[in-house]
């Protein structure tokens, strides 16, 4: 890629040498650099880039990015002084690859109830789009399936809310829902039509009149019976734990994936904790 079209948005303080040139890769690592790199000389903490530019030039860099010239240039370099160094990697980076970050999707997951529990579930789903998604239980007092749905309504996923009347997906949530869904009272109805199913217990302590929770306790009950009318590649996710609402003869069944799921959430918070504030 030209030289030229890399340093587009760089705020170039100063530069000394052919910025009409061919660049063959970025490394801000010098035991990386090939022939016709162009190397970023960072000042670290522990260690100044700046230090290493001679040992990067003999690799085969023909252009430093840099914060300090140094005190003897070599002609055949193409040196760019900046400011902000690492401001600058980030925008050359951007550059040099085509913008990447243009074709990406972000959907950034906060708030206070079930934030980790979403990542996971949309790193799951995410790896098959356009799928068909069931969310079966307690859909009012559900922590998850109200971000879950807002966040899968950004992937144009087929939405099935199965609940008792008493405990459907709020209007909050559905008012906001931009593709198709629907409301079910029978899980059997639209079984085959499922790619994931996810399942909640109904919490007995969600309930303000505990009559109300007898009335809908134990509405729904998934066996290896009932998945005979499902896909074989449906999937069954849970949150865990759970009650009387998945029998334990699924467990051993390829639909099963809430054990792997529980498993799997566990790298998944490690790795938003390591993001967040480091760790060794």
């Amino acid at each position: 890629m030209n030289l030229k079209s890399i340093l587009k948005n760089i705020k170039i303080e100063l530069s000394q040498g052919n910025l009409d040139k061919t660049i063959s890769g970025i490394s801000e690592n010098s035991l990386e650099i090939k022939k016709d790199n162009l190397f970023f000389a960072v000042k670290g903490n522990i260690l100044d880039g700046h230090k290493f530019i001679d040992d990067a030039i003999s690799k085969g860099c023909t252009v430093v990015v840099c914060t300090d010239f140094p005190v003897e240039l070599n002609d055949k370099i193409t040196y760019i002084k900046v400011k902000n160094i690492r401001k600058s990697i980030s925008i050359i980076s951007l550059n040099f690859y085509n913008n990447p970050s243009d074709k990406i999707k972000v959907i950034t997951v906060t708030g206070t109830n079930g934030k980790t529990s979403v990542v996971y579930f949309l790193y799951q789903i995410f790896r098959n789009m356009n799928l068909k998604v069931g969310m079966l239980g307690d859909l009012r007092y559900g922590r998850t399936v109200h971000s879950l749905s807002q966040a899968l309504d950004r992937f144009k996923t087929r939405l099935y809310f199965i609940s008792p009347e008493s405990l459907a997906m709020p209007e909050h949530v559905t008012d906001d829902l931009t593709n198709e869904w629907s409301t079910h009272q029978s899980l059997e109805e639209i079984l085959g039509e499922l790619d994931v199913l996810y399942v909640t217990r109904i919490q007995k302590e969600r309930f303000p009149d505990i009559e109300d929770y007898k009335r809908v306790a134990g509405a729904y009950r998934i066996n290896s019976e009932l998945l005979n009318g499902a896909k074989t590649k449906m999937r069954i996710l849970h949150p865990l734990p759970r009650v009387d609402e998945i029998s334990t003869d699924v467990d051993n069944t390829k639909h099963a994936a809430y054990f792997r799921q529980a498993f799997n959430g566990i790298p998944v918070r490690m790795a938003l904790l390591e993001k967040l504030i480091g760790g060794k």
